[in-house]
């Protein structure tokens, strides 16, 4: 008889230490929301586009190369005014230096464009307008 008593107030105790852990997680963990330093991360993690340049530009070619503070998806959208029309095609390879060629222009052009890139969470960070012309 005493073993079984035993038995179970030992059973008993493991029981309570069991619940009140229990308790302490679930109802006693720390906020969720971020703090407000985790903000202030947050905030100032987003993409952002730089060092737009248009080069090796021939009468029918451009590159448009440029940087992205994170890895992001390169595309140009480009036309004959700010409007643009044209779109290059995405590449969806994630880097942080861009490079993409513009093929079939008009010579003796001037050519509106602006760069987009897209990060790994979906987040867009498109450039403002820039302007290049192309060659005779």
């Amino acid at each position: 008889m005493r073993k079984k008593i035993v038995l179970v107030i030992v059973g008993s105790l493991c029981m309570v230490v069991i619940l009140s852990l229990a308790f302490r997680f679930i109802w006693l963990r720390p906020s969720e929301k971020p703090s407000v330093e985790e903000e202030r991360v947050i905030i100032t993690d987003l993409l952002t586009t730089s060092n737009v340049n248009a080069s090796q530009i021939t009468a029918t070619e451009a590159v448009i190369t440029w940087v992205t503070s994170e890895p992001a998806t390169s595309q140009v959208e480009y036309g004959l005014d700010a409007n643009y029309g044209s779109m290059s095609l995405e590449d969806t390879g994630l880097v942080s230096y861009h490079e993409v060629v513009l093929r079939d222009l008009i010579p003796a052009t001037s050519y509106h464009c602006r760069v987009i890139s897209k990060n790994r969470t979906g987040e867009v960070a498109a450039s403002r307008d820039y302007t290049f012309e192309t060659l005779d």
